[in-house]
């Protein structure tokens, strides 16, 4: 009788436990600067669901994030700078975030939380990169950057998505956010008696910039040109579809113990804002200036933040997301994670707290597949921005940047440049290693790689590189069992079936060369080759009567016995 009684404690203990673990609900938007809100000041845009958030959260001034898709995703997931995961770009082979990574997903899965990703991942469409491999146990989601890229379903639009999900195609209805959320929904509703990490990055309003005719018209009828008013209609619709996740959270009765985070993956890139909001010509390019790393970001958690709909001034990173739900979650962790960011839910809880006047945080994303010193590089410290080696700016009193103060701050030009040279020098020490897609691994049989993630040579990331199909480049293997292969190479993904319109296939891989005829019908070309484990470089390519070289921007890989 002790021992049942003592056991039924226990378990009670751990019951209650574990409901008081709070929820998490992350949405991020793509591509929407911190300015494209009407909380924030824009006047155009129609907002009224995150704008009533921002007033039940704590609504940050100056947060930031690397101003690429790929690098800002990474630094969210994992608390430190994506180029320490050789994350240099959103394509050529440096977009993907390898197995060594620790994701928060990782973390939250094995902390006995449900994890569910809903909508864009963009660091690795192929094993062992995907969702799904970096701790996502539901993961309902779209290839490439954007709706339509090149690792994507063929032909797929923002109307009647289709995405992927438990490995397969699903064929949606509608337009994409509203099934994105729907999912999303529907993986709270499974799961609201357990604790949850609801990953929510939307593919808008990421081009290609369309929207229902209802969302639309209301800009059209401001006088935008159709685009803009698509790209505004997206905005509208994902502020829509917010206020419904929100409304259904207050149904759940989830309110309370939910950390619920909006937030956008990188600032300001399209013409139209830009012109809204005044903002000048930016010299030789705007992505190392404020605007393009300035992101949005408020959070709420009615269960620790009692003190919102204040407007937090202190300078926060993507970095610091991970640290700051590992404390609020008591999240355990084996590896010991060297994180960049640092845990801000003090700050939260109790708004008296001075900020960190002296902290300093760095974004550089090299936009290439070799990083260089200083390109696309800004060191930050309180109001002061280094951009580059040589421009300072207080953008407290100059938000545009128009007005380069280095040579009135020398001490400070050094300083900043100081920690960056620090920090440079450490990476450049270190550099990671050519993320490496996995053949023969237990844990799948078979690997679809696309030329989005070539790594040398061609760079071909839309499905329009594969109707003119030129372009040829070389993907990183690493073959963890030695034996016989099948290599399928393909212009065209197998959904779409299509000709590749050769007479002449050729394969190399680890130092092997072969090729093969084939007819100007075919869909693909089949090798079989026995490769030797270890890392290795796989190409393939097409040629046609004349000799032309067409590109073959897929292989499908599999072992077929050791």
């Amino acid at each position: 009788m002790k021992q049942f009684l003592i056991c039924s404690s226990l378990i009670l203990m751990a019951i209650i436990g574990h409901a008081a673990r709070p929820n998490v609900v992350f949405i991020l938007s793509d591509n929407q600067s911190f300015w494209e809100f009407g909380c924030h000041g824009n006047k155009v845009v129609r907002t009224p669901h995150v704008d009533r958030l921002a007033k039940e959260s704590v609504d940050f001034r100056h947060f930031y994030a690397t101003p690429y898709c790929s690098p800002s995703r990474a630094e969210f997931l994992t608390g430190r700078y994506a180029m320490h995961y050789g994350i240099y770009n959103t394509i050529g082979g440096v977009s993907l975030l390898p197995e060594s990574a620790t994701t928060l997903a990782e973390v939250f899965r094995d902390n006995g939380y449900r994890t569910g990703i809903f909508g864009k991942w963009h660091l690795g469409d192929a094993f062992p990169m995907r969702p799904e491999d970096q701790g996502f146990q539901e993961a309902f989601w779209h290839g490439g950057g954007g709706v339509g890229q090149l690792p994507d379903f063929y032909g797929n639009t923002l109307f009647d998505t289709t995405f992927i999900e438990n490995d397969k195609p699903v064929k949606t209805k509608g337009f994409c956010t509203d099934r994105i959320f729907d999912r999303a929904i529907r993986f709270i509703e499974d799961h609201q008696d357990e604790p949850f990490f609801c990953y929510v990055p939307t593919p808008v309003t990421h081009k290609p910039w369309h929207a229902p005719d209802e969302y639309k018209s209301p800009y059209e009828a401001m006088g935008m040109k159709s685009s803009d008013a698509a790209g505004y209609g997206q905005m509208t619709n994902l502020d829509e579809n917010v206020g419904r996740l929100l409304q259904e959270l207050d149904r759940m009765k989830l309110r309370e113990n939910t950390v619920v985070i909006f937030a956008t993956d990188q600032g300001m890139g399209r013409e139209a804002p830009l012109k809204n909001m005044s903002l000048p010509q930016v010299r030789g390019g705007h992505r190392a200036y404020d605007w393009a790393n300035h992101v949005a970001f408020m959070i709420r958690f009615p269960k620790r933040i009692k003190h919102v709909g204040y407007v937090q001034q202190g300078l926060t990173s993507a970095v610091d997301l991970f640290p700051t739900l590992a404390e609020w979650c008591e999240l355990k962790h084996e590896a010991k994670i060297a994180f960049d960011g640092v845990s801000v839910a003090r700050y939260l809880e109790n708004p008296r707290l001075s900020w960190p006047a002296n902290r300093n945080v760095i974004t550089q994303c090299p936009r290439g597949r070799t990083p260089k010193k200083w390109t696309n590089a800004v060191v930050r410290r309180g109001p002061w921005r280094l951009t580059g080696p040589s421009e300072l700016f207080n953008v407290e009193n100059d938000w545009r940047q128009q007005v380069n103060v280095a040579s009135r701050h020398p001490a400070l030009v050094g300083e900043l440049s100081a920690t960056y040279e620090k920090w440079w020098s450490e990476f450049d020490s270190n550099r990671p290693a050519v993320a490496r897609f996995r053949l023969g691994d237990s844990r799948r049989s078979e690997v679809r790689l696309n030329s989005m993630d070539w790594y040398k040579d061609g760079q071909a990331w839309n499905q329009g590189n594969i109707r003119r199909g030129r372009g040829k480049g070389t993907w990183a293997i690493d073959v963890v069992k030695a034996g016989l292969y099948r290599v399928e190479l393909r212009r065209f993904p197998r959904e779409a079936d299509e000709a590749a319109k050769g007479v002449l296939a050729e394969l190399s891989v680890a130092g092997i060369k072969q090729s093969q005829p084939i007819e100007e019908s075919a869909t693909h070309a089949t090798f079989v080759v026995k490769l030797p484990e270890g890392q290795h470089d796989l190409e393939g390519a097409f040629k046609d009567e004349a000799g032309k070289q067409i590109g073959s921007f897929f292989a499908y890989v599999r072992l077929l016995r050791q």
